[in-house]
């Protein structure tokens, strides 16, 4: 196998880090038994979600990885000592990780190592668990509905006052004989 010279590497560095920076994280996926038909078809499936896969070499990602975040970043468990996919997310990365799980759930091979979401690493567990959170529009409106309720029960409780009050005074009218 050629040696790759060392303009390549940090143009591959490069390349990285303006990728990285664009995106709203990197998930760190393996994908080993996986044919290239399928690895076509997945980046497919990927890009058109907005998201991009690329492979690249550990040592090149985690000199990306401190090149952006400092000398102390360290990535070597999100690797495993496997081959790495790198996923770059769009910026609205809940509803991609949703749809990368349901995605790697048709493709049995590929598994979700960790990632860097916003310079915060997770790891796979983390990932799942995000990708399970509620989207952004059905958090608002969960907040919309939590901070209207008091207001709609303090509206309730005034309406049934008032009605009530009307109920007694119509019961006080009827009984002093008025019509």
């Amino acid at each position: 196998m050629p040696q790759i010279t060392r303009e390549k590497k940090e143009k591959i560095v490069d390349e990285l880090c303006e990728l990285w920076r664009n995106s709203s994280g990197v998930l760190f996926t393996s994908y080993i038994g996986i044919d290239s038909n399928r690895m076509t078809q997945l980046r497919t499936r990927v890009r058109e979600m907005g998201g991009l896969m690329k492979v690249a070499k550990h040592t090149l990602v985690r000199i990306a990885g401190r090149k952006l975040f400092g000398d102390d970043f360290e990535l070597d468990s999100l690797f495993q000592n496997t081959p790495t996919t790198l996923v770059f997310m769009p910026p609205d990365f809940p509803s991609f990780l949703q749809g990368f799980t349901r995605l790697f759930r048709e493709y049995e091979q590929v598994r979700i190592k960790g990632g860097v979401i916003e310079g915060q690493k997770f790891d796979s567990e983390a990932c799942l668990a995000l990708a399970n959170l509620p989207s952004r529009e059905v958090l608002l409106s969960q907040v919309t509905a939590a901070i209207a309720s008091p207001i709609t029960s303090f509206i309730y409780t005034l309406q049934t006052l008032t009605a009530r009050l009307v109920w007694a005074l119509d019961a006080i009218r009827r009984a002093k004989g008025g019509e």
